[in-house]
């Protein structure tokens, strides 16, 4: 994923820039130096569900109380949202929008407005979709995960990626929970209500677990049935920290796995592109 973030000079000039987990640095836009896009940039950016790039200034602009801006994430477009005005809805913002789940970007600024303490603003648009939001960044099977969104009363399906959740309860119509399946991987929470389909602006990872195996101890070459949950895409099988050189992805939650030359007795280990799982202990004979 590539890291999003901006930047300012102390004149009526800044960038946007992103820059990727390797280090590949490119330039989005340069603000125009005669402040008309917005000067002093303290708050960071959002990233709102019509795929743009959306932020606040705390100067310049039509009457030098700042901007809301929009950036697609290529740079190619740009342009001023909102001139705030100081007297009227306020200015000074510093701090980030945040954008509900509703789809709705809300924001405050820190002075302004009809007493100039500063005000809660809001801004919407029928490009800002509706999403559903987990509070778990991690949560293997069997967990219960809680789900944040808007209209969930009547739910009728809870998927991650394409596989059902075991189980679901709606909670309210801003909350519910559903139960990781022992075959999900990561990928994205899906939540299917009467009057749409709400997913996840990111995948949730669902680590592979270990929950048992059979033979419990055996021999080099003996051939070992390990359950689990997850473990499409396996790439790795440990005995004791020693890499299986024979192994089997017979379902998601069902792996064999040979005991290699200079395994030693300890935990027998799953390792996904999500994670790794462990249970001990295997005694090597």
């Amino acid at each position: 994923m590539e890291s999003l973030r901006k930047t300012s000079t102390s004149s009526a000039t800044g960038v946007l820039y992103k820059m990727t987990p390797s280090g590949a640095f490119t330039l989005l836009h340069t603000f125009n130096p005669d402040g008309s896009e917005g000067t002093n940039f303290a708050a960071g950016l959002v990233a709102a569900t019509d795929g743009n790039l959306y932020g606040v200034t705390q100067n310049g602009g039509a009457t030098n109380g700042g901007t809301l801006f929009m950036s697609s994430r290529t740079g190619s477009a740009f342009n001023v949202v909102h001139n705030f005005d100081c007297s009227t809805d306020g200015c000074n913002n510093w701090v980030p929008l945040a954008q509900r789940t509703d789809g709705t970007l809300y924001g405050v600024s820190m002075q302004g407005g009809t007493f100039n303490n500063g005000t809660i603003y809001k801004l919407t648009s029928p490009t800002f979709l509706p999403f559903v939001l987990v509070q778990n960044f991690e949560a293997p099977s069997p967990r219960t995960i809680d789900i944040l969104g808007t209209g969930l009363s009547g739910a009728t399906a809870v998927d991650f990626g394409s596989i059902p959740a075991t189980s679901f309860k709606v909670v309210s119509d801003t909350f519910m929970t559903a139960v990781v399946p022992p075959d999900a991987i990561s990928a994205l929470v899906t939540v299917k209500t009467p009057t749409a389909t709400l997913s996840t602006l990111k995948k949730l990872v669902v680590p592979p677990t270990v929950t048992g195996f059979t033979p419990t101890s055996g021999s080099v070459g003996t051939v070992v049935t390990i359950s689990g949950t997850s473990f499409t895409g396996a790439t790795k099988v440990t005995f004791g920290g020693v890499k299986a050189t024979t192994f089997t992805v017979n379902s998601p939650i069902q792996i064999t796995a040979t005991v290699p030359t200079g395994a030693v007795t300890g935990a027998i280990a799953v390792t996904t592109p999500s994670g790794t799982g462990s249970k001990k202990t295997f005694t090597v004979d």
